[in-house]
């Protein structure tokens, strides 16, 4: 089988790893798995790969995916933003923005409860 036909076989991110003989840390990628394949899959959809043999095709794919798993590695995730959740979490600590936690908290500092009763 080919590479890019053996790759629509494929299942899990780990077997893309395996396959395609890219180290990777398990632990960033149970963690970033759904955005680094994600990643992969858009630079691959890019990437022109009419006209290279098999072998070629492989390695273009291989550094595709170190590339999508790089972008995503640990250091640099929180730190750049990458996930929607930390893009969130970036504009609410600018916004003013309070979080449910907090005001619980205060308000059983205060004695009171949702209502507004005291306890």
């Amino acid at each position: 089988m080919d590479t890019l036909n053996e790759l629509q076989h494929l299942s899990t991110a780990e077997d893309f790893f395996r396959y395609l003989d890219v180290e990777y840390d398990p632990d960033e990628l149970h963690i970033a798995r759904l955005h680094v394949m994600r990643r992969f899959g858009q630079y691959l959809e890019r990437e022109s790969l009419e006209g290279l043999n098999d072998e070629d095709i492989r390695r273009r794919c291989r550094t595709l995916l170190e590339t999508a798993r790089d972008d995503f590695a640990r250091r640099s995730t929180l730190a750049g933003g990458d996930f929607s959740v930390s893009r969130n979490a970036k504009a609410l600590s600018t916004s003013g923005w309070v979080p449910a936690s907090a005001l619980n908290r205060q308000a059983r500092l205060q004695g009171t409860t949702r209502g507004g009763t005291t306890r």
